[in-house]
């Protein structure tokens, strides 16, 4: 389930999702500070497999929060990381070099914006040999994403002023796209949203403007975009600030939710390149100076959800009942993904999903991002709209690492747990929920080249499958996080966390939930 942060000038608010009902947190330092925070962005960034979160406050120093993975959180409080002062308006989570390691880029409207480098043993350097953006701008938000699908990660910066978008020409060698390129003007925008609302494979952009119509900008596939003047969204004019891309009527392509002051926008996705704007007033006005908006689902529904949160009253959180208003029964695809070469949140990886969709074969794509709209980050697990189609031809998940794994005959209305590896992913089956919490014997067994490991979750819990060799050395993490009720397979192609070939010999595999535990022996031959 997706849990819940709130940024607020003051303490934050931390709610973890116990099965779709959020709980405030009330203890430890990331909920007790009382700061003068401005924005978050989650991300992994030891690979330990629990997310931490980094917070950018206003002339003070900056927080990160390092999850100790047991509901608990640490305050780093030394390194310039969190050292560093001045007027950060945002903060995003990438892998910019591709070690595996996440850095973190932050946005700054009163002198150079940062880029922190992992060097992978959790300490960061600043890098200033290529500055990403004018230490003139005056930056406010940012968004990461491969928009040239070349395999490394660009990033889009909002500024008061010319918007900039830096491609990465070689490794971490940033260089200013061309206004031929990328056209611009001088407007005070305050945040982006990349996603690909017309399915063609590369990655548009929504920029929302504090000052003028807001701006979606299509990929044209050929490294340049072109400003898209289509009705209401181009047309809106308000102090807009939240956008979020998402397919909540789950008909396969993307729409579009923008909130603004005093009002909201929600624009639905024709599927012809054109949008509808819907005039709901329950849903789209929000009333107050909404600041930001993200999208998530709430109660695991497959019908996504979204949260507006306002600097001059409560948050709303929209809960989205799909079927019941929709009367349509469509489908959908939830996709989560776990590196164990890339980074452990797969952040910057890409997810295709080939599907015919009323008559129509149609490839999505998704990019998990740290960052979208203005100071906000959705769901790290990625959706997919199915419309009436009960089976996805292919899914291909294309790593930072650009290794690609590619899976056909995937039912619908599951979430599809994908680890990297040569092989090994994770399948979860809800057709049918087991009694009782166990792990089944490896098969085959003895095996000389890949093994399948089964276990069962009777209810939704955190849950740790690890192998270890005969002298109690751990050599391979294949499972590490929650995992929602249902039978789990996970394949392991005999390699260590290293990704080297494991020796022949008896290894213990350990299934740990909570209190219990359960293990089994299995042989690998050569």
């Amino acid at each position: 389930y997706d849990d819940l942060f709130l940024v607020n000038a003051g303490r934050n608010e931390l709610y973890k999702n116990s099965n779709g009902a959020l709980k405030k947190i009330s203890t430890g330092e990331i909920a007790l500070d009382n700061e003068p925070s401005i924005a978050a962005s989650w991300g992994d960034y030891n690979n330990d497999g629990f997310p931490d979160c980094y917070v950018c406050n206003e002339g003070v120093q900056n927080s990160l929060y390092k999850n100790n993975g047991d509901g608990t959180f640490k305050k780093i409080t030394s390194g310039n990381i969190v050292e560093d002062q001045g007027a950060f308006r945002a903060c995003a989570w990438a892998d910019v070099n591709r070690d595996g390691h996440l850095d973190l880029y932050l946005t700054n409207r009163d002198g150079a914006n940062l880029l922190y480098v992992n060097d992978g043993t959790a300490h960061f350097k600043k890098d200033y040999s290529d500055i990403i953006g004018l230490s003139s701008d005056l930056s406010y938000g940012c968004g990461w994403c491969d928009f040239d699908n070349d395999g490394d990660m660009d990033i889009y910066i909002c500024n008061d002023g010319a918007n900039r978008l830096y491609e990465q020409v070689s490794p971490m060698k940033f260089s200013a796209v061309s206004p031929s390129r990328m056209p611009t003007s001088d407007e005070f925008s305050i945040g982006c949203s990349w996603g690909d609302y017309n399915n063609d494979g590369y990655m548009d952009l929504f920029v929302t403007n504090a000052e003028s119509a807001n701006k979606l900008y299509t990929n044209q596939g050929n490294g340049s975009f072109a400003v898209l003047n289509n009705g209401a969204i181009s047309a809106d004019i308000a102090l807009s600030k939240g956008s979020g891309w998402a397919d909540y009527d789950n008909d396969g392509d993307l729409d579009l939710i923008v909130s603004a002051n005093g009002a909201g926008f929600l624009y639905r996705n024709r599927g012809d390149g054109t949008f509808e704007k819907l005039n709901n007033q329950d849903l789209v006005f929000f009333g107050g100076n909404s600041l930001s908006m993200a999208w998530g689902d709430v109660n695991n529904d497959g019908n996504l959800d979204f949260i507006v949160s306002s600097s001059d009253r409560k948050s709303l959180l929209y809960q989205n009942f799909g079927n019941q208003n929709l009367g349509n029964k469509n489908k959908w695809l939830k996709v989560r993904c776990e590196g164990t070469i890339s980074n452990k949140l797969a952040i910057g990886a890409k997810i295709r999903v080939k599907a015919t969709i009323d008559g129509k074969k149609i490839w999505q794509t998704r990019e998990i991002n740290s960052q979208s709209g203005h100071r906000a980050q959705g769901s790290f697990v990625q959706h997919f709209g199915l419309g009436q189609t009960a089976v996805v031809d292919s899914l291909v998940v294309i790593w930072p690492t650009q290794k690609r794994q590619i899976y056909t005959g995937i039912a619908a209305n599951q979430t599809f747990d994908i680890a990297e590896d040569n092989a090994s992913a994770v399948k979860m089956n809800n057709a049918e929920t087991p009694s009782k919490f166990g792990l089944q014997q490896n098969y085959p067994n003895p095996f000389n080249s890949s093994t399948t490991i089964a276990f069962d979750v009777p209810t939704a819990a955190d849950v740790t499958l690890q192998l270890f060799d005969a002298r109690g050395q751990r050599v391979k993490t294949l499972v590490r996080g929650r995992r929602d009720a249902g039978r789990h397979t996970v394949l392991w192609d005999g390699r260590d966390d290293q990704g080297d070939l494991c020796s022949s010999g008896v290894y213990v595999c350990r299934l740990a939930l909570e209190q219990a535990e359960h293990v089994c022996k299995m042989t690998l031959l050569k």
